[in-house]
């Protein structure tokens, strides 16, 4: 009889452990997932992605969000809010590739992966495209540019142009009067170093970039 009992306990505890291991194993997704395969059934799940960010918005109360780009060509939304970005080492920016581990969320019919903890969030920083690199091939892309801010003038309606050089190259950058007047534009001056991201786009016959958001402006300080 005792010999049946402890057969009976060792199968029971068996049996709870596989169950166990099962059950992380559904909530878990191993490895990197191919945006494009995220679909309805990942809600809920706890899934890994890796992409380059294509789209950075922010909100007045530091919330961050992100869209998120793969080499399976699928996009996610990634929201990222204050309590999680106040607390990461490094500064997130539009361009840079991003490590993500977090849970699958149905937000108003879109699904998004949601990171709970910051150290669920990896960023790899990418290089500033080279001024002199930039053609009429790269209208409607977006790029990313630094250098020394050598021109900054006002238009009569609030806008703001600029003129950033970098080795002996110039390219002019427009800031939109709702981008400019934001409260969270960056106090920006002529001889700063800074570093922009936005949209090639062709201005009477010229090439200029375009800025979205404040936060795609950022003044760089030598270290």
């Amino acid at each position: 009889m005792i010999n049946n009992s402890m057969l009976k306990m060792s199968l029971f505890s068996s049996l709870a452990g596989l169950a166990l291991l099962y059950a992380g194993a559904v909530q878990m997704r191993p490895g990197l997932t191919p945006i494009s395969k995220i679909d309805n059934d990942f809600v809920g799940l706890k899934t890994q992605i890796r992409g380059q960010i294509i789209d950075l918005s922010t909100h007045s109360k530091g919330h961050v969000f992100l869209k998120v780009k793969d080499e399976s060509n699928g996009v996610i939304s990634v929201p990222i809010f204050s309590r999680t970005k106040s607390k990461l080492n490094e500064n997130i920016e539009l361009l840079d590739n991003i490590q993500v581990t977090g849970k699958v969320k149905d937000y108003q019919g879109n699904l998004e992966l949601l990171p709970e903890k910051p150290e669920k969030i990896k960023i790899f920083h990418s290089q500033p495209s080279k001024i002199s690199e930039i053609n009429r091939e790269s209208i409607g892309k977006k790029v990313k540019i630094q250098g020394n801010l050598t021109k900054k003038r006002s238009t009569s309606g609030g806008s703001l142009v600029l003129e950033l050089e970098n080795n002996h190259t110039s390219l002019k950058v427009f800031v939109p009067q709702s981008i400019a007047k934001s409260s969270t534009f960056p106090r920006i001056e002529e001889k700063n170093k800074i570093r922009i991201a936005g949209t090639i786009q062709l201005y009477k016959n010229e090439l200029e970039l375009i800025v979205h958001n404040p936060c795609n402006i950022r003044i760089i300080k030598d270290s």
